[in-house]
Order: structure tokens, then C-alpha cells, then sequence
């Protein structure tokens, strides 16, 4: 696969201004990051960057109740789109929303992913969520344990991996 490294900002007329990744200062240290692959013709801004930058991601995705982030992240797991999906509940997330200010306690998902399998991941998302524009964001991974990666890629993989969910919470204390 061919790619195209920036070295200073240009304009392209499938994706606008890319702004530039390589610094003189960061060439001089050997980092070099691919922008787009040369035949992305057709992948959004945001997928092309993705693919080209990171073969792992973190994606940030709030929902609005724990029963919507369960029922996202269970989904994105058992459809295997996502390796690990993390729920932390008592955000309060503060936005601008029809000229207002609004202020509402949300559920974060920390959802572990292939940037293979982000495509996917995001039109699940998009179809299983309640709010009109939900937050999506990924995060590229630059490192991290290669076990723990390869195990992200092996359960991303876009199969189903496990067809019932289960609460690991507390389940061994129910059993006594």
C-alpha cells in the first residue's frame, strides 16, 4: 500500500486542508506518520487517518443511561466489532445543544477496537443509539502491551464471538 506522509500542509479536494503530522523536529527523530492511503478515494476523512495512523483504537462513545451503554456494549462485543467495552457511569458532560447550554449525567463507553473494524463499529453505534448526534470519537493507540493488541485484533475481528451476554460482576457471589 502506498502511502502519502506530510511533511507540510496541503490542500486536497476529497478531504480538504490536512494539516501537517511530520515536523521537522519529529523527522529528525525518525517518527514519520502515514496521512492517507494513496487509493482512499472513497473512505471519509476520518477513516482513511484512522487506517493509516493506527492499527488499534479506543473509542469514546456517551450514553445517556447505564440500560443504553449496556446494551451498546454488550452488542458491540458479542457481534465481535469490539474487544472490550468499558462502562463508567456519574459523568457530567456540559454542551452547547439548539443555542442552549444543557447539562446532563451520561454513561461513558471505553470501547477497545481494531481500526478495521471501525467502520462497522461506528455505523452499530449510530444505529443503536437513542441520541440524534451521538459521540463517537477514536482515539489512536500508539502502544501498548503486543499480547493485549494481538488479543484487540483477534476479538475484533468482525465475527461473533459469543452469542449470550453474562455479568461477571457479581455472579460468583450469587452462586453461594
Amino acid at each position: 500500500m502506498n502511502f502519502q506522509v506530510g511533511l507540510s500542509t496541503r490542500l486536497s479536494p476529497a478531504w480538504g486542508i490536512i494539516p501537517p503530522l511530520v515536523t521537522s523536529k519529529n523527522a529528525r527523530r525518525g517518527i514519520f506518520v502515514p496521512l492517507l492511503p494513496a487509493s482512499a478515494g472513497n473512505a471519509s476523512t476520518g477513516e482513511a487517518i484512522i487506517a493509516a495512523a493506527a492499527a488499534h483504537l479506543v473509542v469514546l462513545n456517551t450514553c445517556p443511561d447505564a440500560d443504553t451503554a449496556g446494551r451498546i456494549a454488550a452488542d458491540l462485543v458479542e457481534r465481535g466489532l469490539a474487544a472490550c467495552v468499558q462502562a463508567l457511569p456519574g459523568l457530567q458532560s456540559y454542551f452547547h445543544w439548539d443555542g442552549k447550554v444543557e447539562c446532563a449525567q451520561e454513561h461513558l463507553l471505553l470501547i477497545k477496537t481494531s481500526a478495521a473494524s471501525y467502520p462497522a463499529l461506528e455505523r452499530r453505534i449510530t444505529a443503536l443509539h437513542p441520541y440524534q448526534l451521538p459521540e463517537i470519537i477514536a482515539v489512536p493507540v500508539s502502544h501498548g502491551l503486543p499480547d493485549y493488541l494481538s488479543w484487540v485484533n483477534d476479538q475484533s475481528s468482525g465475527q461473533t464471538i459469543c452469542t449470550a451476554t453474562t455479568a461477571h460482576n457479581d455472579s460468583a457471589q450469587q452462586d453461594d
